[in-house]
């Protein structure tokens, strides 16, 4: 049996399956133009794949450029018709037989793990999952497969540098770290008016914490100076839920249950760990009152607001006069305004997020992962391709010798990363240099927005020159002047 057998799987003659693939590929599609980076080339050929079974490939021998599927192990499997352990282990052999390198995908799951959306993201015909509520078989396969386990031990093109075991490892701590951010966000109710997605990919990752939390894995956690400190808090967070856990939603519930389980049969520093931050949640506690009253959700079950209701939209505190004037003119302009957060940006993320490109953290750290080392170098490559995505006919492309890239947009330099020197004068220049770009597609309708990150919008022109008469700062030179050298557009 092959995991690719075309009509075993995509029955594409069956006119009532491929109405249904159809519909639920949609659903995909616009969870993917909301909340990833992928152009629109890329899910054009992820459409194919999950509605035809047709997997499309790169192959330029002539530019040294291996075989290489255009879709991810992990894509290739959660969006497979098929949810069969076995025919996704002959997904993995048709990859390792037919191309020259394929992509595990541990990269896609630390990107996409997904734990909440805000109110007005959840629309009816949005999937909810970038893993199509596939975490409980991905997390199987990926993780606690001995077959899949085995594959990226012996196979040459993982086992050479340990790449494969790496991501896998770093990847899985990732997500035990996330799901115990989640519950930090949730008692700060940030964001506002979220709705939690209980049942994603970090909570089946808690059922491996004894397995993983060794002394030699708290040594490493605990002399990271940026990240241990962020960690605590997650851990004390969890911690007073777990105190108070007779008073929270049931999915909570389980969650900080298992967690306590797991982290005290851990290693002798993380139970003692554990048990100061259980001791501590504990002196602080104060008994509810009363009980909340727990409801049913009364639209999709598996997302539960982290009150266990529907979320309200209201308005704690009085806005800025320049943000109520702000609501107000975009509401004139039939822009309805209905987020309850005090902040421009979520304003204009409302009707602006799919004409929006976002720069990240730059100011202090560009705050970089793994994978930004790697291609596609997203913390490089994702505001110029975001851009080109909004230009529709432009085209990104990236060579790279030694440590630096050179990006391009239709075969012309746009600028240069260093990737020994990522938060120097070549990437501000080249981020510079991407504005600059900005400016020249859109004449007059370009505003930046930000401090320590930079959103930079493509609006109608009217209403940048009214934020800009009304105080609000359009950052255009936020990466430094305009005649900033080195990066032609």
């Amino acid at each position: 049996m092959s995991g690719y057998n075309i009509e075993q799987f995509w029955k594409v003659k069956d006119k009532t399956w491929l109405a249904e693939r159809k519909a639920k590929w949609q659903r995909l599609a616009g969870l993917l133009k909301m909340k990833s980076h992928y152009t629109g080339a890329e899910i054009r050929a992820f459409e194919q794949y999950f509605v035809k079974g047709v997997l499309k490939f790169q192959h330029y021998p002539e530019l040294d450029i291996p075989k290489t599927p255009d879709l991810n192990l992990v894509q290739q499997l959660v969006w497979h018709p098929s949810a069969d352990q076995n025919v996704w282990q002959e997904v993995v052999r048709y990859n390792s037989n037919e191309f020259d390198f394929f992509d595990p995908g541990y990269d896609f799951i630390s990107s996409y793990t997904f734990c909440y959306l805000v109110a007005e993201e959840c629309k009816p015909d949005l999937e909810q999952s970038f893993f199509c509520q596939r975490e409980a078989q991905l997390y199987d396969f990926m993780y606690k497969n001995a077959a899949w386990l085995e594959f990226l031990k012996s196979d040459v093109r993982f086992s050479a540098k340990n790449t494969g075991l790496d991501r896998l490892f770093r990847s899985h701590y990732f997500l035990i770290r996330t799901i115990a951010g989640m519950f930090s966000a949730i008692k700060k109710c940030y964001p506002k008016d979220a709705i939690y997605f209980y049942n994603c990919l970090p909570r089946y990752a808690i059922s491996s914490i004894a397995e993983l939390y060794t002394s030699e894995h708290y040594a490493i956690e605990s002399s990271e100076e940026r990240r241990w400190p962020g960690f605590l808090k997650d851990i004390d967070a969890m911690a007073e839920f777990y105190v108070n856990k007779d008073n929270i939603i049931a999915e909570q519930r389980l969650i900080v249950e298992e967690w306590n389980s797991q982290l005290e049969k851990s290693a002798p520093e993380w139970q003692a760990l554990w048990q100061k931050s259980k001791q501590d949640a504990l002196a602080n506690y104060k008994a509810p009152v009363q009980k909340p009253e727990q409801k049913e959700v009364k639209t999709d079950p598996a997302y539960i607001h982290n009150s266990g209701k529907k979320p309200k939209l209201k308005q704690s505190t009085p806005w800025p006069d320049e943000l109520v004037a702000l609501k107000q003119y975009l509401e004139q302009q039939g822009y309805p305004v209905t987020t309850t957060e005090a902040n421009a940006n979520a304003i204009l993320q409302q009707h602006f997020a799919n004409r929006c490109v976002y720069f990240g953290s730059f100011i202090e750290s560009m705050q970089l992962e793994a994978e930004d080392y790697d291609k596609p170098y997203p913390a490089f490559t994702a505001p110029l391709r975001a851009l080109c995505d909004i230009k529709s006919d432009a085209k990104l492309s990236y060579t790279r010798r030694g440590e630096r890239i050179t990006i391009k947009v239709n075969g012309e330099r746009v600028g240069v990363a260093d990737l020994e020197e990522p938060e120097g004068e070549d990437t501000s220049a080249y981020f510079a240099a991407i504005i600059r770009l900005a400016q020249q597609w859109f004449p007059q309708q370009v505003f930046a927005y930000g401090y320590e990150s930079l959103h930079l919008y493509i609006l109608p022109s009217e209403l940048v020159s009214w934020l800009e008469a009304n105080g609000f700062k359009n950052s255009l030179t936020y990466f430094g002047p305009d005649d900033v050298a080195g990066n032609d557009v």
